[in-house]
């Protein structure tokens, strides 16, 4: 049984023996109280029988009428002394008693009235000896009130005394058995609580002085003997550490000794790394400085933060006039450069000396010290620029030069070809045929040529017209639906939506469509289908024209519209082409305030989608 359990259960023994023994010195209270109380009214009556007696003597013996006044007084007080008596004595003896009392004072009231209203006429000597007589009985009843009110004072006296030595005794045995319980529960703290609590105290200062091995002796089984397992199971665990750690120790001081060998050779190791990254260092700075591009370390705000000699060369600052300055001092327009690596783009660079010289720029995201940090590249392409210009104009000089004759010769082949001469042996024949599809196809060429060099100058000329996007898209299929069956692939307008109104050049936009349909039609799978869908939102219009070829591999997503760009080499040789439609495609598209994208998936096919403004 638990300790907590043992004290309620000997805490309620002691309530209940108290609560009957206070019960008991309570009721003998109470009774001491009640005989106290009988006796003063035995003796209020005794008192007033004996004033009663001395008064009514008195006045018989002198017969003075103030005694009678006096008399009837005390006679008075003694009735009222037998109304109280009355209503608290509980005692049958005492009731009798006052029985009596009442009785011989009734009497001797009798006697004194008859003898007070007729003492005068007694006269004769018979008379009165009758009064002698009649005296004489009054004082045998005051007599007997006097005995009777004795008798009951003895025995209120004796209760009286009963009483209190009933109390005393109640009170000893209480004290006694209080002093009995304390005793008691004494011995019980001592045994079951402070004793267990002084073990468990003397073994944790073992335990605290080292005495690992140090154990309770554990009986019972109460809230002390949980504490004494407890502690038991705890010092083992501290024990089972101890020599744990122990043994850790001793491996912690061999580890040591192995670390200090191991930091010997770990400080030669980066001796000799240091001194490496030293040399690879000053070859770094070494191969910085010698590169013609210029380059600038920039914080997130743009702001320079470092550069090479190539910078100073390009621009004519020194390090200390543009560093901690924005970049925007040496490069304008920022707006458009990203953030991503390798991505170049054309800019003009302010010299120091106030003119302009193209450059390209390109950014390079790096984080140092948790800050972000830009490398930016620049390139001075003033020569590239010089070389292009002279290839566009030598190539506008050629294609102008060429185109004329090529006109002529296209013009009397496709004279013989169509017939005009008979009797043409039939490999002359072929022989013509070839000469005018290379003829085609080099003026078709010649013709890509001058629109690329017009959108580059700026100079290609676009006539904007509002016009229904579908009589557009049908015109487009009927113009390219022959060019299409010379490679067994249909065209078909496939979903399609009405009264869509857009302002474009139809020329333009057809020679778009032919672009695409013609690509759609050459790299589509044999007796394969072309698709042409037109939807339609409340902002712009798109038409997508969808093949099913072999798809456009997804390394070369990012060159599909470069000039002379072509996925497959020997695929160009067998369908023909420039390599040049996408891009002027995509040039005249972005001229229309429109724009062009792909998707493509191996195997399936792809499909392109012009987006165009509504009207």
């Amino acid at each position: 049984m638990s300790i907590a359990a043992q004290l309620r259960i000997f805490t309620l023994l002691i309530l209940i023996v108290s609560a009957g023994f206070g019960y008991s010195f309570w009721h003998t209270s109470q009774n001491l109280n009640v005989q106290r109380n009988v006796n003063n009214i035995i003796q209020a009556i005794i008192k007033n029988t004996f004033q009663y007696s001395s008064i009514m003597n008195e006045y018989l013996t002198t017969q003075n009428p103030r005694i009678q006044s006096q008399w009837g007084n005390s006679r008075t007080s003694l009735e009222s002394t037998f109304a109280k008596a009355i209503d608290n004595l509980d005692f049958p003896d005492d009731k009798i008693s006052l029985q009596k009392i009442m009785a011989n004072e009734a009497q001797a009231e009798e006697f004194i009235t008859g003898l007070i209203a007729n003492i005068n006429n007694f006269t004769s000597k018979t008379q009165r000896r009758k009064v002698t007589q009649t005296i004489s009985q009054i004082r045998i009843r005051v007599q007997g009130m006097l005995s009777e009110a004795s008798r009951m004072s003895v025995r209120s006296l004796a209760r009286l005394t009963a009483a209190e030595k009933q109390l005393e005794r109640t009170s000893t045995l209480l004290i006694i058995i209080y002093f009995a319980f304390f005793i008691v529960a004494i011995f019980l703290v001592q045994r079951k609580i402070l004793l267990p609590i002084f073990n468990l105290n003397k073994n944790a200062h073992r335990l605290a002085l080292g005495e690992y091995n140090s154990r309770i002796p554990v009986t019972g089984k109460n809230e002390i003997s949980d504490l004494a397992e407890a502690y038991n199971t705890l010092a083992n665990e501290i024990e089972k550490k101890i020599n744990s750690l122990t043994d850790k120790s001793v491996r912690l001081t061999e580890s040591q000794n192995e670390l200090l060998q191991l930091n010997n050779n770990l400080q030669s190791m980066v001796e000799e790394q240091t001194s490496e990254l030293r040399n690879n260092e000053n070859k770094q700075r070494a191969i910085l400085n010698s590169m013609g591009d210029g380059v600038i370390t920039l914080d997130n705000d743009f702001v320079i933060k470092s550069i090479n000699p190539a910078i100073t060369t390009l621009f004519g600052y020194l390090s200390k006039n543009i560093v901690n300055q924005k970049i925007n001092m040496i490069v304008s327009d920022l707006k458009d450069v990203s953030k991503q690596s390798g991505i170049f783009y054309e800019k003009r660079g302010h010299n120091r000396d106030g003119t302009t010289f193209p450059i390209e720029i390109a950014l390079n995201r790096m984080i140092i010290d948790d800050s972000i940090m830009y490398a930016c590249i620049i390139r001075d392409i003033t020569e590239r620029k010089r070389v292009e210009k002279m290839k566009d104009e030598f190539v506008s000089t050629v294609s102008h030069e060429l185109r004329t004759p090529l006109t002529s010769i296209r013009g009397a082949l496709g004279l013989v070809t169509s017939g005009a001469l008979d009797n043409l042996p039939e490999k002359a024949g072929e022989l013509l045929e070839t000469a005018h599809r290379n003829t085609e196809r080099l003026m078709h060429l010649i013709n890509d040529i001058l629109d690329i060099q017009k959108i580059e100058a700026g100079k290609l000329d676009f006539n904007f017209k509002q016009f229904d996007l579908n009589d557009a898209i049908h015109k487009s299929l009927s113009d390219n639906l022959h060019y299409a069956k010379e490679y067994n692939v249909n065209i078909k307008i496939g979903e399609s939506v009405e009264n869509v109104i857009v302002n474009i050049d139809p020329l333009r936009l057809a020679q778009v469509m032919s672009n695409l349909l013609s690509n759609a039609a050459k790299f589509s799978n044999e007796n394969g289908t072309v698709f042409i869908h037109t939807t339609a939102d409340e902002h712009q219009a798109k038409i997508s024209v969808v093949d099913s070829g072999e798809g456009i591999p997804e390394e070369y997503f990012d060159k599909i519209f470069h000039k002379f760009s072509q996925n497959d080499a020997s695929s160009t040789k067998e369908k023909g082409g420039t390599g040049l439609g996408l891009a002027i495609s995509k040039e005249m598209i972005e001229a229309m305030e429109g724009s062009i994208d792909f998707t493509s998936t191996a195997g399936q096919g792809s499909s392109f989608n012009i987006y165009i403004p509504l009207a």
